[in-house]
């Protein structure tokens, strides 16, 4: 009996092994936490060569279409629109990942259930906050505690953000 716990315990030991080297050997990264970061660290070889092999495909059905740019044009138009195709397209690729549009009614119920649980923390930090105030209202822990309340309040703002976004997709 001790041999069959010892060979499942190799089988278990090779898929986490395997587990392990789909994630690290992964070929296409997701972008870092909220896209900070190195620039390059999202990008491989292939994603360049396909933004370039984009942008030569726009630039001759541009130059196909007989369409002139307007001689006010700065230098930085191209780069510009570059950066902005970029954006909608990371954009779009995190909608369809997160499945925003789809778990829209989950989403949803998360962020009310997230600003509920911060207002339930405010309102149980009062009466410690009370007790301090009376009791030494010099005391440092009432600042680092209404600190901390007012970042969750500043949070559940860019909640109702969060909110208004949703509504917008489509």
């Amino acid at each position: 009996m001790e041999e069959y716990y010892t060979y499942f315990g190799y089988v278990v030991i090779v898929i986490l092994l395997y587990f392990i080297y789909q994630t690290i050997s992964r070929s296409e990264k997701r972008e870092g936490f909220l896209g900070f970061g190195n620039e390059n660290s999202g990008d491989n070889s292939s994603n360049k060569n396909a933004t370039k092999n984009k942008n030569n495909n726009k630039a001759k059905h541009s130059k196909n279409s007989g369409q002139k740019k307007p001689s006010t044009a700065g230098p930085f138009e191209h780069d510009l629109q570059e950066i902005i195709d970029k954006l909608n397209e990371k954009t779009k690729d995190t909608t369809d990942t997160f499945n925003l549009v789809k778990d829209r009614k989950l989403w949803e119920d998360m962020i009310l259930s997230v600003e509920d649980r911060i207002n339930s923390m405010t309102l149980a930090a009062l009466p410690f906050l009370s007790r301090k105030m009376t009791a030494d209202p010099n005391d440092d822990t009432i600042e680092k505690t209404i600190g901390q309340m007012n970042m969750l309040n500043t949070f559940r703002s860019s909640l109702t953000d969060n909110m208004n976004y949703l509504d917008g997709l489509k």
